[in-house]
């Protein structure tokens, strides 16, 4: 089969498509013949050498895919069932043997590449806001990079769960496309101050749960937001800078600081992984979601140039390959 692996980190150049052999499918493992593969940050940074989880080389990369069962050692899957799966890596293959425990039956309505593109952004919207930040219906819910791929998704997440989503803007289009997810409220970190709008907004109590995906100068924002008891989410820093704390900040705020590595829940507790996932199924059968189809595809020939375009910014939104 074609895989595309690393041989080297750090070198892009390091990163080729072959033709390796397949293993013997394994106890308790299936197989299936890709369809769709969800590109992600984290991939480049596992081809990069800079992922806080690199697999040992050499290594294909990549968290996320859609397919065909062909070949199965599990009695609940069976050739020809259309699955998804998490993975920890490897996904940039055309056949993948992935353990059933993180394989879940895609709903008909629901295409390859929307099935490639929900695990990360989803997952990772759904653990780090319900599962960790304990997220309750009512509670107030603000979010720094709101717009972005797994941002848009803690909207919906937030929404779902009949949260108060307060969702942070600077462009009005960006407010138009926010309101059609869910969100009612609205700060223009441009042009409105943030610490003040946030307490208007929560009648000076402050925000129960902030999520923080952009890091740097925002940071400080979100410690002087948060309410009694509230819970600071930092699940990224796409500003490029990383925000420094002291525990004496989280004390005297009487707040928690709950961290979420969603790749890591694959390795260590995919039970987890698997019964998010079936929510986030549950709560789409309700019309309580609406997984959209990725903004880019492209042939899994061009991953070494999505990468490149990737390192590049000049990608926007949800990418998928597709074979």
């Amino acid at each position: 089969m074609k895989s595309w692996r690393i041989m080297e980190p750090g070198d892009l150049e390091q990163f080729k498509l072959q033709d390796i052999q397949q293993n013997e499918l394994s106890k308790g493992k299936v197989r299936i013949k890709v369809r769709a593969i969800g590109v992600n940050p984290a991939d480049l940074m596992q081809v990069m050498g800079t992922h806080q989880n690199p697999p040992p080389l050499p290594f294909s990369p990549g968290f996320e895919v859609s397919g065909q069962v062909t070949a199965s050692h599990s009695k609940k899957y069976k050739e020809g069932d259309q699955v998804m799966a998490s993975m920890d890596f490897g996904a940039y293959q055309e056949y993948v043997d992935v353990p059933e425990n993180l394989l879940e039956i895609i709903p008909e309505s629901v295409s390859f590449t929307q099935a490639a593109a929900i695990p990360i952004a989803y997952g990772t919207a759904y653990i780090s806001t319900i599962h960790r930040g304990n997220l309750k219906s009512g509670e107030s819910l603000l979010i720094f990079g709101a717009t972005g791929g797994v941002g848009s998704r803690m909207v919906e997440i937030g929404v779902a769960k009949g949260a108060h989503v307060i969702a942070i803007y600077s462009k009005a289009e960006e407010m138009d496309y926010l309101k059609s997810l869910g969100a009612k409220e609205f700060i223009n970190y441009k042009t409105e101050d943030i610490i003040a709008r946030a307490k208007e907004i929560t009648a000076g109590r402050g925000v129960d749960v902030i999520a923080d995906l952009v890091g740097g100068n925002l940071f400080q924002k979100a410690l002087e937001t948060v309410a009694w008891e509230g819970r600071i989410l930092p699940i990224g820093a796409a500003s490029g800078k990383i925000p420094q704390l002291t525990s004496i900040e989280m004390l005297i705020r009487n707040a928690s600081l709950v961290g979420t590595d969603f790749a890591a829940y694959i390795v260590k507790e995919p039970k987890t992984v698997r019964k998010t996932v079936q929510k986030l199924f549950k709560w789409y059968a309700k019309g309580k979601l609406n997984f959209p189809e990725p903004d880019n595809t492209f042939p899994f020939e061009d991953a070494n140039n999505v990468f490149q375009k990737m390192s590049e910014r000049s990608l926007k939104g949800k990418t998928v390959l597709t074979i």
